[in-house]
């Protein structure tokens, strides 16, 4: 179920930033731009230098998607693009898509710890959340990520109170990134 929300989040990531993939390759016009690809075509794979009747064209990277030249493109064997592939996530991203996926996924861990963490407090002292720390003082933390007590001035939300009562554990939290379970609601 995690990999399958990383993968639509990053698939998401990927439409925003190069548009339907899926749609593109299949469409006429990279048909027609594979066709005077293969014109140069030598009969080598250009990874393991085998000779092939048949050549798939392969993206080196989507930053030229729509409008690339030859050299954006390997053409490769059926084995070599497998092997490319293999052990990948149905949908092929490039590093900086899979970096930002990446830390995108640690930041929403990181304000699902804090809203646990907040949870916690909240039944201890008989609060509701909100009276803790709102949503907009945590994101403004994961983004600014402090390093100590005087950072944590520096913050939405966190005044000398809140930075004397929770600051410790904020702290350890942020720059830790800690794993917490959720509390039992008391009744």
């Amino acid at each position: 179920m995690k990999r399958l929300k990383s993968w639509k989040k990053g698939l998401k990531e990927f439409r925003k930033k190069h548009g339907n993939y899926w749609k593109y390759v299949r469409s006429g016009f990279w048909r027609d731009k594979c066709k005077k690809f293969l014109k140069d075509f030598d009969g080598k794979c250009e990874w393991c230098d085998k000779k092939i009747k048949n050549p798939e064209v392969h993206h080196k990277h989507y930053k030229s998607l729509g409008y690339e030249n030859r050299s954006d493109v390997n053409l490769i064997c059926k084995k070599c693009h497998k092997n490319h592939h293999e052990g990948r996530e149905i949908f092929p991203f490039d590093i900086e898509d899979i970096q930002l996926i990446k830390k995108e996924s640690l930041k929403e861990e990181l304000l699902s710890n804090l809203k646990i963490w907040r949870l916690k407090k909240a039944r201890e002292e008989n609060l509701p959340a909100y009276c803790v720390f709102h949503n907009k003082s945590f994101e403004d933390l994961i983004n600014k990520k402090p390093k100590t007590k005087k950072g944590l001035s520096r913050v939405h939300g966190f005044g000398n109170f809140k930075i004397e009562k929770y600051g410790d554990e904020i702290l350890c939290m942020i720059n830790n990134n800690d794993g917490l379970e959720i509390p039992e609601r008391k009744m």
